[in-house]
């Protein structure tokens, strides 16, 4: 079972109405709550991070619920203290035998080279040149909030948290909001949060030593990048093509979404493109990738994430994915790449060379 009531001391409740950064520059629009709920989220600072409580204001998503509760809870928080990995979790509630959890935890960039024709990162075929350990890494994040107003003329209130890596080689950003809205194309719901992950400068870094190892730095070769990472739930998981499903029995949708495109710019090169990634789930040792560190504080099942980014050497690589609840038919990422087995092949080409 995962342990939902762990121990965080509570410095104080956060208060902001700032609108600046990132949600000035997003393009959030409010959309209907036919089909989801409006909320009310309190955030409260903690001793290693974040946690945002939500309450709808009327109503639940959940459409499989028989108990004497009208409104429920949705809750995400954000730590790294228990294994120092950076991971985002959600919880919804019901009641106390009535809830969800959710948790996604990324732990390694991989820098690697195809050894085959096979799109993306296989580990136990292609090439792994260097492994960055996000437990590593030391983090800080930043909060800020902005103010919309619905079609009834409601004011609600939209958070934006940056968590960044000291040295900017790894982020991972947080969008949560009190009333459905639609940011930058997708859709999110007031129970979901839009993380945005993003990796920089990778080839240029300066990598630190540590008592007990030392990175010897990114190589010279023509290699791409993968990250790897866990989603962990108290009951099953069912991995799809763009999504991973919560299996549950109160009748709400529990995802981690993605998009099959990122936006990445390669070495040398000031042009963004929107590149493939390729995600799967299945054939590897996950103990060496950060398992055996998330089982000391999770007892439940997980999947076992890599995912990886076309284009070699690339200097910036920016992806969405969307994490928590919804009701069911609402629809969030949707992209498309489309798989050129010939220019794979031409790459592999390449590199016998």
């Amino acid at each position: 079972m995962v342990k939902l009531f762990y121990i965080s001391l509570l410095i104080f409740i956060f208060s902001s109405n700032v609108y600046g950064g990132f949600l000035n520059d997003s393009d959030i629009t409010p959309i209907s709550s036919n089909n989801d709920v409006v909320r009310y989220y309190e955030g409260f600072y903690l001793i290693d991070g974040y946690s945002f409580v939500g309450t709808s204001k009327e109503g639940k998503i959940s459409t499989n619920y028989t108990g004497n509760y009208t409104e429920d809870t949705s809750t995400f928080a954000y730590s790294n203290q228990t294994t120092n990995y950076p991971r985002l979790k959600w919880f919804y509630t019901l009641s106390i035998k009535d809830w969800i959890p959710f948790i996604y935890v990324p732990t390694y960039i991989v820098e690697y080279v195809e050894n085959n024709k096979k799109p993306g990162l296989q580990i136990d075929e292609d090439e792994i040149v260097r492994t960055i350990n996000l437990a590593t890494l030391e983090f800080q994040y930043e909060i800020e909030s902005g103010e919309l107003e619905n079609s009834d003329g409601m004011k609600f209130k939209v958070y934006h948290i940056s968590v960044a890596s000291s040295t900017g080689l790894f982020q991972i950003n947080y969008t949560i909001s009190e009333n459905p809205i639609k940011i930058n194309g997708t859709l999110l719901s007031s129970s979901q949060s839009k993380i945005d992950i993003g990796i920089y400068n990778y080839y240029n870094h300066t990598f630190p030593c540590y008592p007990t190892s030392c990175y010897s730095g990114p190589s010279n070769k023509n290699s791409n990048l993968a990250l790897l990472s866990f989603l962990v739930a108290r009951s099953g998981m069912e991995v799809l093509e763009e999504k991973v499903s919560v299996n549950n029995d109160l009748g709400l949708s529990v995802n981690f979404e993605w998009a099959k495109t990122a936006n990445i710019q390669v070495e040398n090169s000031s042009l963004n493109e929107i590149k493939c990634v390729y995600t799967n789930s299945s054939g590897y040792n996950a103990k060496k990738y950060g398992s055996t560190f998330i089982k000391e504080y999770i007892d439940d099942t997980y999947v076992f994430l890599v995912t990886s980014f076309e284009g070699s050497r690339p200097s910036k690589i920016k992806w969405d994915t969307i994490m928590g609840g919804s009701a069911l038919g609402f629809n969030n990422i949707s992209s498309k790449c489309i798989y050129n087995p010939l220019l794979i092949a031409i790459a592999f080409l390449l590199l016998l060379v």
